[in-house]
């Protein structure tokens, strides 16, 4: 399933989007500020993104300047601003497509289509701040451009971690999807040592968070 995000800020343009692509089986994000745009769009991994230019706080040529600096991610603007010289601007900051406000329905879909094909494929390393990186793949995180390896608890726990931002995990939850523990015998010290190694590992990134009486979990904000 191809996960799409929409920075718009027009919610009836919001509801014939989430309407028209809901239909055609896409997972779809929203964020309806240039800074939430922004955010989102450097934090998780979209096949594609939907980008107005007129937003609050934030408009889209901004935020296209910020993701090219980071990712590749495929991006239509999405815009009731059809002058060339709008066009321009934005394929020269990195812009794949343009589609015009009114849009058909049938070629929106079919140029998300062809620029979901057309893009590269996506990098194994997963941003969590600037100049973090982690990548499940080679079981390291890189930090500044230096490559830190993590044992195989620490990749699983920041997989974990980094497919589910903000979700707290209590330690007993993860003795069992971790450690394959399937009964909780009393003694978590495992969990409380291996975090406390990854976050060494993070030095000034303090991403792992405590919630005390609940648990860890990765705070991306």
């Amino acid at each position: 399933m191809s996960k799409i995000l929409i920075v718009e800020d027009d919610e009836n343009i919001i509801s014939i989007l989430k309407y028209i692509l809901d239909k055609e089986g896409f997972s779809l994000s929203f964020a309806t500020d240039g800074e939430k745009g922004l955010s989102l769009s450097l934090k998780e991994d979209f096949d594609i993104i939907l980008l107005d230019v007129m937003l609050p706080f934030m408009n889209g040529f901004d935020i296209l300047k910020g993701l090219r600096e980071k990712k590749t991610t495929p991006v239509i603007m999405l815009t009731a601003m059809d002058d060339e010289d709008s066009k321009v601007r934005g394929f020269e900051l990195g812009a794949n497509d343009y589609v015009s406000k009114p849009f058909s329905n049938r070629e929106l879909i079919a140029r998300i289509n062809a620029n979901i094909r057309k893009a590269p494929p996506k990098s194994d390393r997963l941003l969590l701040k600037e100049n973090l990186f982690f990548d499940f793949k080679n079981s390291e995180i890189i930090l500044n451009g230096e490559k830190i390896p993590l044992t195989a608890r620490e990749n699983l726990l920041l997989d974990l971690f980094s497919k589910n931002p903000s979700r707290v995990f209590s330690r007993e939850e993860l003795l069992k999807k971790i450690w394959g523990y399937e009964e909780y015998i009393g003694d978590t010290r495992g969990v409380d040592v291996t975090i406390k190694r990854l976050r060494a590992k993070m030095e000034n990134f303090d991403i792992i968070k405590t919630r005390r009486g609940a648990g860890y979990y990765l705070d991306l904000e």
